[in-house]
């Protein structure tokens, strides 16, 4: 077995398992499919079969046959030296799993490649048709176009994961906060801070990715926001 050509060879082996307890109701047993059977086979087609039967590095077809027991069968053949670690060892903790209710958010920033029913510089149209352009306002293709090319993306559309901290949300609002973020038919904003929202956001679409963060760091910086550490790191 692979344990044995690994003690042998002097690495040492460690097992870290857990154990969980659970009611299975008779409707939910339909998901489980042969799992359930008094005895399945599984095959792994291209399983490491380096120290089988003294096989040298190589792969190949890796087949288990499963069977269910009865606790007092696996006692037993536990006592008699057949199932190891069926016994908890003397380390060893419970662990209690509980549901929690949790409150997860979310924020959307869209960009769109002109203003409303214009047309921008790839010759498309922000319409009402709400359909999905083959390219974004950055001029790039979408997910979709590289998944049908073979490649892993996150989504057809979208798809970017990033990770934020609580100091980098906090960022985030005060951001938008200076910024204004404003809906064209807001009336609480005056027709300068409107000004000053659409030209940012002109320069920021005509530039690459470095340029676009140094047009927002120098704007924020003129409104007198003082910039976190994290942003020089």
């Amino acid at each position: 077995r692979h344990e044995e050509l690994l003690i042998n060879n002097g690495l040492p082996v460690v097992y870290d398992a857990i154990r969980l307890k659970t009611i299975l109701r008779d409707r939910d047993q339909q998901m489980f499919g042969t799992f359930l059977l008094r005895s399945f086979r599984t095959e792994e087609p291209m399983a490491d079969l380096n120290g089988f039967g003294g096989a040298s590095l190589s792969k190949g077809k890796l087949s288990r046959r499963w069977a269910w027991i009865t606790e007092a069968q696996a006692n037993h053949a536990s006592a008699s030296g057949g199932i190891a670690g069926l016994i908890r060892p003397y380390e060893a903790c419970p662990l209690y799993l509980t549901a929690e209710t949790k409150q997860l958010s979310a924020l959307l920033i869209g960009i769109e490649s002109s203003a409303p029913l214009k047309e921008d510089l790839f010759e498309g149209k922000h319409g009402v048709d709400t359909k999905s352009k083959d390219r974004s306002a950055f001029g790039k293709p979408k997910w979709r176009a590289y998944r049908k090319g073979g490649q892993e993306v996150p989504a057809d559309l979208g798809g970017m994961k990033v990770t934020v901290d609580e100091a980098g949300f906090t960022f985030v609002r005060e951001v938008c906060k200076v910024v204004g973020c404003y809906a064209p038919s807001s009336k609480t904003a005056s027709e300068q801070q409107m000004e000053e929202e659409r030209m940012l956001f002109q320069d920021l679409l005509q530039e690459d990715d470095a340029g676009a963060e140094r047009v927002l760091v120098d704007y924020l910086i003129a409104k007198g926001v003082q910039l976190p550490d994290f942003l020089y790191d």
